[in-house]
C-alpha cells in the first residue's frame, strides 16, 4: 500500500517521506514536538492523523515558533570588536606578568579617567575568568590527553595563616614547547601534614585525569615530603603517593637545592675563601657612588 497521496495530511507533522508500505514501521513526525506517542505501521498512522488529538497539536504545532526566531541576530560593529580585543589584550597582559587582578581593576579605574570617552575601560577581572581562564583549561586538558606520562611537585608557602600549595607538573610535549611545566591549581589549607598534601596532590590529578599517567614526584627534601635524605619511614609524601599511585614513582629533589648544594661543595673545594672575595667586593662598592657608577661605564663598555 502507497502512503504517497497521504502526504499532504502528514506535512503538518513534518514528514519528509515518499512511501511507506505496511511492512514498515513508522514514527509520526509531530513526536519531535508534540505528544502523539505512537509508533505504528503505515495503515495505524493514516487513521492516527484523523484523529482529533493529532488534528489539535498539528494547529498548536503550526502556531508555535522557535524562540530564536523573535531575536535579531546582532554582529559587533568595528568598534565593539575592537573594544573587546583592547580588554582581552589588557587582561591577558596582567595573567602574563602576574599581575594581581586588583591591580588591573584599579588601573582600569584610572583608565577611565585619563580617557573618559573611551568605552574600552571595564572590569578586565571577568575577562580572565570568565573568557580567558576557560580557555587555557580546555588547551591544557587538549595538550595533555596526548601525553603519556607527568610528574607533579609542590611545596608550601605562607599567606598569613594560610599554607599555599601550587601543585605544578611537567611533561614533554614533542608537538609543541618540548618539556612544559604547568600550573594546575593553588589550594589553600590549614595545615602542612603529609596526609594533607598527599589529598590535595591526588584530588589535582584526580580532576584532570593524570592519575595513571604520573611516574614522578618532585619536592623539597624534608621529612614531610620524603623523610629526609635517606628517604626513610612511612608518614611522607613521597612513600604514601607510591602506595596510591604506582610503586615504581620516582622521587626526585628539589632542582634548586640539588644545584645549591652542588656548588656549596664545590666551592669547599677551591684554594681560596670564595664568600670572604664576595664580601670584600660588596664592600668596596655599596658605600662608595663614584665606585658604582665608574663599574657601570666599564660593565657598560663591556656589555657586561
Amino acid at each position: 500500500m502507497s502512503l504517497t497521496l497521504t502526504l499532504p495530511l502528514l506535512n503538518s507533522c513534518g514528514w519528509n517521506v515518499s512511501q511507506y508500505s505496511n511492512k514498515n514501521l513508522t514514527k509520526c513526525g509531530c513526536l519531535s514536538f508534540i505528544s502523539c506517542d505512537i509508533v505504528l505501521c503505515a495503515s495505524d498512522i493514516i487513521e492516527h492523523v484523523n484523529t482529533q488529538k493529532h488534528k489539535i497539536n498539528s494547529k498548536g504545532q503550526s502556531n508555535n515558533s522557535n524562540i530564536t526566531a523573535f531575536f535579531d541576530k546582532i554582529r559587533p560593529s568595528p568598534k565593539e570588536t575592537l573594544i573587546r580585543a583592547a580588554e582581552g589584550a589588557m587582561a591577558y597582559h596582567t595573567v602574563k606578568h602576574h599581575m594581581s587582578f586588583s591591580s588591573l581593576d584599579y588601573t582600569n579605574l584610572l583608565n577611565q579617567e585619563m580617557f573618559s570617552e573611551s568605552n574600552t575601560s571595564k572590569n578586565m577581572s571577568s575577562i580572565v575568568k570568565n573568557v580567558l581562564s576557560p580557555l587555557l583549561i580546555a588547551e591544557l586538558k587538549s595538550d595533555l590527553t596526548n601525553v603519556a606520562f607527568i610528574s607533579v611537585s609542590t611545596d608550601a608557602s605562607n599567606h598569613g595563616s594560610t599554607k599555599l600549595f601550587p601543585i605544578v607538573i611537567q611533561y614533554l610535549d614533542i608537538q609543541k614547547n618540548g618539556i612544559t611545566s604547568k600550573l594546575l591549581e593553588i589550594e589553600c589549607t590549614e595545615n602542612k601534614t603529609s596526609d594533607t598534601i598527599v589529598e590535595i596532590i591526588l584530588k589535582q590529578l584526580r580532576e584532570h585525569d593524570l592519575l595513571s599517567k604520573c611516574v614522578a614526584f618532585s619536592g623539597d627534601n624534608c621529612n614531610t615530603n620524603f623523610g629526609g635524605n635517606s628517604r626513610a619511614g612511612t608518614k611522607n609524601v613521597f612513600y604514601k603517593l607510591k602506595g596510591q599511585l604506582n610503586p615504581n614513582v620516582v622521587g626526585v629533589g628539589c632542582s634548586a637545592h640539588v644545584l645549591h648544594n652542588a656548588i656549596h661543595h664545590g666551592c669547599d673545594t677551591l684554594p681560596i675563601d670564595v664568600e670572604s672575595i664576595i664580601m670584600k667586593i660588596y664592600n668596596i662598592f655599596s658605600i662608595y657612588t663614584v665606585r658604582t657608577e665608574a663599574l657601570k661605564e666599564f660593565c657598560a663598555a663591556g656589555e657586561l
